[in-house]
């Protein structure tokens, strides 16, 4: 196989943050927590350890009650969730996941792990409201400010065999007409 093909897919995975909670204990304590996680939240491994794997040491103020009642059922219900949540790092800076529950069950189906993944989706979302208010952007440099940054989190993904994409920056843009 061509190392460059490894050495992207590797790339790839480099950002993968996830957890590995017992589901068989009270408040589904981590058990694991990979490179990715830590990064992600700023806490080491061994600060993770016994916390509870709906992560509500990373609640803050801002954190959606109603996602957090989603985290929790599907714990308590073995079942399948992804949600999108506002969690804040170890340092309190706040990020935006895409988070995935998902129940590992043992040789008599019984539930006894459950995997959640964790995706940073801070860049594809809207600017936290506090944020708005210390810069007082108008909507159209709210836009375009979120547009130029999701168009560069974009080309970051494309596989290396896509085409790129080329801007003619004497053709007027139509972002205006959008709002």
């Amino acid at each position: 196989m061509n190392i460059s093909i490894l050495k992207n897919k590797k790339c790839l995975y480099l950002d993968n943050a996830f957890v590995l909670s017992n589901a068989e204990i009270v408040d589904y304590p981590i058990v694991y927590s990979n490179d990715g996680f830590t990064k992600l939240s700023g806490y080491l491994r061994t600060d993770l350890l016994s916390k509870s794997s709906t992560c509500n040491f990373m609640y803050g103020e801002l954190t959606n009650a109603e996602t957090q009642t989603k985290i929790h059922d599907a714990l308590e219900n073995c079942h399948i969730e992804q949600v999108e949540v506002l969690l804040y790092k170890k340092n309190k800076t706040p990020i935006w996941v895409f988070m995935q529950i998902a129940p590992i069950t043992n040789e008599r189906d019984v539930v006894v792990l459950y995997l959640c993944t964790f995706t940073d989706i801070t860049a594809l979302k809207q600017p936290i409201e506090i944020e708005d208010a210390k810069t007082s952007l108008s909507k159209f440099a709210r836009i375009a400010k979120s547009v130029t940054r999701n168009r560069s989190i974009l080309m970051n993904f494309a596989a290396p065999t896509t085409k790129s994409i080329t801007i003619d920056p004497t053709k007027p843009s139509h972002l205006p007409n959008v709002c």
